[in-house]
C-alpha cells in the first residue's frame, strides 16, 4: 500500500490566510464600535405629562415612555433634550418646525 503525501505548503498558505483575515477582523471590529460610541447625538424629545410620562415631586422623570427612551439611548448613544409643553403646543411646534428651547 502506498502512502499519499500531502504537500503542506498549499494547506499552510490557506490556513495562514484565514488566520490573517480573522486577526484583522478581530482588530477592526472594536475600533468601529468605539468610533460610533464616541459620537453622541442630541435628540430633542417633546415631554408632556401623561400616565406614560410624568415627573415625581423632586422633578425626576418617570414612566413607560422615559424608560423606553433610556433603553434606546443605551443602544444608540443618544442624549435626550426634553422640550416641555402641552400635547397641542408640542404638536404645533413640530408641525411648524420650531426649534425653540424651553
Amino acid at each position: 500500500m502506498t502512502k499519499i503525501k500531502f504537500k503542506p505548503t498549499g494547506l499552510k498558505r490557506v490556513a495562514a490566510l484565514l488566520l490573517c483575515l480573522a486577526s484583522l477582523t478581530a482588530i477592526a471590529m472594536p475600533l468601529t464600535a468605539h468610533a460610533e460610541k464616541s459620537q453622541q447625538k442630541v435628540i430633542r424629545v417633546g415631554w408632556y405629562e401623561s400616565p406614560a410620562s410624568y415627573k415625581d415631586a423632586s422633578g425626576r422623570r418617570y414612566g413607560y415612555d422615559y424608560v423606553y427612551e433610556q433603553k434606546l439611548a443605551a443602544y444608540t448613544n443618544w442624549t435626550y433634550e426634553y422640550v416641555e409643553g402641552s400635547w397641542s403646543d408640542l404638536m404645533h411646534k413640530l408641525m411648524n418646525g420650531k426649534k425653540s428651547r424651553r
